[in-house]
């Protein structure tokens, strides 16, 4: 009688559940460091360019939708640059 794994099985599915769930919570953890950095950078990078910048009534709005829009998509960037580099194919 051979041994065959049964990919039915409950103590096959639990870990291949608990093997996901780490990797979703490992997911969130780098994106959410990522996005802190982003964020402080993007701060810092618009207080500098603030005073830059001539006195003008719509740009405060500016500024503070680019704080907020401009993590983001670095963000999605730089996790765009980690599948290019994990793949070893440029797209």
């Amino acid at each position: 009688m051979s041994s065959q794994i049964n990919p039915h099985d409950s103590r096959t599915e639990n870990r291949a559940v608990l093997r996901l769930v780490i990797y979703v919570f490992g997911l969130i953890l780098v994106s959410s460091f990522l996005l802190a950095l982003n964020t402080g950078m993007f701060f810092a990078l618009s207080q500098g360019v603030r005073s830059l910048l001539p006195d003008m009534d719509g740009i405060s709005q500016l500024v503070q939708f680019a704080n907020f829009i401009g993590p983001v998509v670095l963000l999605y960037l730089e996790w765009y640059a980690w599948d290019v580099v994990s793949s070893r194919h440029v797209p």
